[in-house]
């Protein structure tokens, strides 16, 4: 298994870098990590570097880890990019989701108030959910960092919407007709040249009337997993890895 690390700023090849207190102690102590050891190093900026364990070095109490730069990499970013555009739930959720969203390729998140919202937005810590992205890139290899944006009312975030849009709702057959929901495979094919995408995941009350005409009007695409009500974490993990095989292929 492979030991991967952060460093947001990464050295030419050849050059040391001292991890950081947090993954040098998760290293020596944890991982029982010896020197030798083969290591990559993300950036959060598409950069992958293959390090080696060179040396071991205490400052104030504290073991640090010290890498050399051996190969680096620059994975180019996913095309098309996808954001995800979520109605603010609970902080143990939306850590859940982030996530989530970090090992499925995610490229941006945004969190939005909504008719039904029940979380204050003003709980909400974007330096707290920095390690959500951190620990999911290591166990993932995503070496993009989805950006996690600050929450915005609904009817912001839908008048700056770009590119193509779809909406996860859950519909009968009926509803789906009458809503003009699609299917994955001919939206994907229809929309394949788009570089930007964005997936609406609303709240578990659903979007209020207006906020579905707002969607409509701004010509995001209703799409449906099931006929069953999912919890906003089932959600968005169905939805957006729908878009990312359909859209990849």
């Amino acid at each position: 298994m492979t030991k991967r690390f952060i460093c947001e700023t990464i050295p030419e090849i050849s050059k040391s870098i001292v991890l950081s207190d947090t993954d040098s102690h998760h290293l020596q102590n944890v991982l029982r990590g010896t020197i030798g050891d083969e290591i990559e190093i993300l950036d959060g900026n598409g950069t992958i570097a293959e390090s080696v364990i060179i040396d071991f070095r205490k400052k104030s109490r504290k073991s640090q880890v010290i890498c050399r730069i051996n190969r680096k990499k620059i994975q180019n970013p996913p095309n098309p990019k996808l954001n995800l555009v979520i109605a603010l739930p609970k902080q143990k959720v939306l850590s859940q989701i982030i996530r989530q969203a970090a090992q499925l390729g995610v490229w941006r998140i945004q969190p939005v108030t909504t008719h039904y919202s029940v979380v204050n937005p003003e709980s909400f810590s974007s330096s707290r959910h920095r390690i959500d992205v951190w620990e999911s890139s290591k166990q993932s290899g995503n070496p993009y960092f989805p950006i996690i944006e600050e929450p915005v009312n609904f009817e912001n975030a839908i008048k700056q919407a770009e590119g193509v849009g779809y909406v996860g709702l859950v519909m009968n057959k009926t509803e789906s007709k009458n809503k003009g929901s699609v299917n994955l495979f001919e939206g994907s094919k229809r929309s394949s040249a788009e570089n930007l995408i964005d997936l609406w995941i609303g709240p578990e009350g659903g979007f209020s009337d207006h906020e579905h005409e707002l969607l409509d009007k701004f010509n995001r695409i209703p799409i449906s997993v099931g006929d069953h009500i999912l919890r906003v974490e089932t959600a968005v993990v169905a939805c957006v890895s729908l878009l990312t095989v359909l859209f990849n292929k």
